[in-house]
Formats: structure tokens, sequence, C-alpha cells
């Protein structure tokens, strides 16, 4: 018998994003907010690294080693990444000076629609590393 888990997923403008919720916050990838953005891959990264003093671990973002959440998940493709919350998501965004109406979507949509209680905490560890792969 197979164990199954429906993966929500959400809409931001014209892109379908899965839904990530850590230790009981939204979160996004840096890969996610590009996509979102429209941003070539690396760019949310590279803005976070460059302005990496405005920003509050625990507040901002988790950096989450794959030992935190279930062992072995990561590893094939990273062992570590950063889980970015709501307001890390407006450091970034605000730096590309886009579409403010991506970023309205995002928060009024994605970070604050608790109606899909995605928790990655809950979810078996095959389809947690999927996600997270697909999400990378």
């Amino acid at each position: 018998m197979s164990k199954s888990i429906a993966v929500q997923t959400m809409r931001i403008g014209a892109t379908e994003i899965p839904v990530l919720e850590y230790q009981g916050q939204r979160v996004v990838t840096f890969a996610m907010i590009d996509q979102v953005h429209q941003r070539p891959e690396g760019t949310a990264r590279k803005r976070f690294h460059d302005n990496r003093k405005h920003f509050t671990e625990g507040e901002d973002y988790f950096y989450v080693t794959d030992s935190k959440i279930f062992s072995g998940i990561l590893s094939d493709a990273v062992h570590n990444i950063i889980f970015i919350t709501k307001s890390g998501y407006l450091l970034i965004a605000k730096s590309f000076r886009s579409n403010t109406e991506i970023t309205q979507s995002a928060c009024r949509d994605y970070f604050q629609d608790y109606s899909i209680n995605f928790t990655l905490a809950n979810s078996y560890e095959s389809e947690f590393g999927q996600i997270l792969k697909d999400a990378l």
C-alpha cells in the first residue's frame, strides 16, 4: 500500500508554486522567488547574500540542514536549505523594484492564506524530498 499526500499549490501571478510551511510559518525558497518574479535563476539568492546583514535568522529566514528535518532527504541535491519567511521575502522583493502586484499577491494570498495547512514536518519523507527538489 503506497502512502500518498496531496501537495497543495498556489498561483502567484502566472506561476504555480508549492505551499511550504516550516515551524508554523509559510516559507519560500530562492528558486520560488525567482520563478514568481520571473528573474534569472540565482537572483534571489544573490540579493539575499548581498544584503545578508539586513536579515535576521529565525525571523526573516531559517537555515535548515537536512538532519533538522529528515535525515538524508536533501543529500542528493544539497545538504542545507534556506527557507525565506514573509519578512525576508519582502526584503528580497523590495530589491527587485518590480511589479508590486506580484509582491502584494504573494503577501496577501500565499503568506496569509492558512486554509491550506501543508506542514513539511507532517509529510512523508519521500514526498517531502521531491517537493523540496521541485522547489529548488
